[in-house]
């Protein structure tokens, strides 16, 4: 093997193990508005049935008792790097009640970044605005707004990291608990996408 082929091996090595070391990728708060914190995490509200996600509610009392400002919060791109947000589903109606339905199998209006072996990242329960739509994006770019679309009780967001449609709690649980700060400057777990 000549000196420029060895050179190319290299690069090729590198850029293999660069990826590897990308296995794992930060996500962050969905939105820049003061009183964004955790409403539930591994159990609904974090104290009754499994749910395996996080609920991510803006509070502006800044109680951390309600989940509030409908239609009044951009949810923000939640990945560190550069992904692509693909609309999984976008007919929903703008819906800011308690009244749950069955509209996009539950998840109402959502984004998910497809990564491989069966991973995946999906923020549900949006309202259509005129950024919802696919788009490759940086953390940080709006992708709906708040909403409360699908099977949902109140305004939030509903995060999780998937293998094989099968939630996983291991991203966010060692990061935050209930009531944690969520807004788009505070780091909220480590998602896996390959």
């Amino acid at each position: 093997m000549n000196k420029a082929m060895k050179s190319l091996v290299g690069v090729g090595m590198a850029l293999v193990g660069a990826q590897a070391a990308a296995a794992t990728v930060a996500a962050y708060g969905p939105s820049v508005q003061a009183g964004t914190y955790i409403k539930s995490t591994t159990y609904y509200f974090c104290n009754s049935s499994s749910h395996t996600a996080l609920d991510i509610c803006v509070d502006t009392s800044g109680a951390k008792a309600t989940c509030g400002a409908c239609n009044a919060t951009n949810v923000l791109s939640m990945l560190n790097g550069t992904y692509y947000y693909q609309l999984m589903h976008g007919t929903c109606a703008t819906d800011c009640d308690s009244v749950t339905t069955n509209c996009g199998n539950g998840a109402g209006n959502y984004v998910q970044v497809t990564g491989s072996n069966g991973y995946d990242f999906r923020q549900l329960h949006l309202n259509p605005n005129a950024d919802m739509v696919s788009k490759t994006a940086a953390r940080g770019v709006y992708v709906g707004w708040l909403g409360s679309t699908g099977s949902s009780t109140a305004p939030h967001v509903h995060a999780d990291n998937r293998r094989s449609g099968t939630r996983l709690s291991a991203w966010y649980s060692a990061y935050v608990s209930c009531g944690s700060a969520a807004t788009s400057a505070n780091a909220i777990g480590q998602v896996t996408l390959q």
